[in-house]
């Protein structure tokens, strides 16, 4: 939707290029804003457009927006 969106979006891509074994779930919540209201309350993160979850016992372990979603932070919060 945006030229930040979109280098979000490619570096999910790449990491999941890399790591093709790691689950890697995508929430569209554009138009949606009752579904990003749910994930801010259950997450307890404010909405951002781009943001990524990693998720450890269903509860954010690591979170990142716009420009801080690359490749190698994604690794370096998974791990493997």
């Amino acid at each position: 939707h945006c030229p930040i969106s979109a280098a979000a979006r490619e570096a999910v891509d790449a990491f999941r290029a890399d790591r093709p074994g790691v689950p890697v779930y995508r929430v569209e919540v554009t138009g949606q804003r009752a579904l990003s209201d749910l994930v801010a309350d259950r997450f307890g993160v404010p909405h951002e457009s781009p943001q990524l979850f990693v998720l450890r016992g269903g509860r954010p372990a690591w979170h990142a927006t716009h420009f801080e979603i690359t490749p190698d932070a994604v690794a370096a919060h998974v791990g493997g």
